[in-house]
């Protein structure tokens, strides 16, 4: 935080399950308000999700069922029965599993003046994740969803990471 303070740019990483548990997390170490708030800019939250061969991958569309289950934590304006996705077959090149590598995902918190507020205050990272959507924050399993609708990753990989 000092060689922030001093207007050195510095990355640094942080344990946490999101980008908007960063600053409580902060708060947690003992660091004041006053200088999260005057030194970070933004925090960024990443996960991994194995990445669809493409050599092998094949088109589906999601019945009903999934369609509905996904509405509990994908925008339902994103999702619908019927919506082509892509599911993992298995080749050659990867081996039979249908994945190859990996693919970040990712959610960016800006810090804006709202936000700055917000940590001031001591706001909890609910109410923090919530001003930062409101700003226009797109969560990390929205990004997650995209990107298994552009055939990255699969809609099971999506899942599996809300429960990890």
């Amino acid at each position: 935080m000092n060689t922030a303070l001093t207007g050195h740019l510095v990355f640094s990483t942080l344990h946490t399950n999101d980008a908007a548990t960063t600053l409580p997390r902060l708060l947690d170490m003992r660091v004041e308000p006053y200088l999260i708030a005057s030194t970070v800019n933004l925090a960024i939250g990443q996960r991994l999700l194995r990445r669809l061969c493409f050599a092998c991958k094949t088109e589906k569309r999601l019945t009903e069922a999934e369609a509905k289950s996904l509405t509990d934590f994908v925008p339902g304006e994103l999702v619908h029965a019927d919506t082509k996705v892509f599911a993992a077959a298995g080749c050659d090149l990867c081996n039979g599993t249908g994945y190859a590598g990996r693919v970040g995902i990712h959610e960016v918190l800006v810090v804006t003046p709202a936000v700055r507020e917000a940590i001031l205050r001591r706001a909890s990272s609910a109410d923090l994740r919530d001003i930062a959507m409101g700003e226009g924050m797109t969560p990390i399993v929205v990004d997650a969803f995209k990107k298994a609708l552009h055939g990255e990753t699969t809609i099971e990989e999506v899942l599996r990471m809300r429960y990890e």
